[in-house]
């Protein structure tokens, strides 16, 4: 069995490291440096390429009958009137 390894695709946010600056003009001095526009165009392009899957929930074909337990309660006073 042979394995196949994805050649590593630079994300923009390596090429912008190595640039020190992004095409949106934010200047890039360290990893942690964010421009909005990248991580945009970033969440793009991972959609593109990212597979969608559906899923497809059967109904019952007879529906269940949802009945709730029924609670007896006996006063203690015996009255019938109000409870305060």
């Amino acid at each position: 069995m042979t394995s196949k390894k994805k050649p590593h695709r630079e994300s923009i946010y390596e090429k912008n490291l190595k640039k020190g600056r992004c095409p949106h003009g934010v200047p890039w001095y360290h990893a942690e440096t964010e421009c909005g526009w990248c991580r945009v165009a970033e969440m793009q392009k991972n959609e593109e390429t990212s597979q969608t899957v559906n899923f497809i929930c059967h109904a019952a074909e007879e529906e269940e009958v949802k009945t709730e337990p029924t609670i007896k309660v006996q006063r203690l006073n015996g009255w019938s009137g109000s409870l305060n």
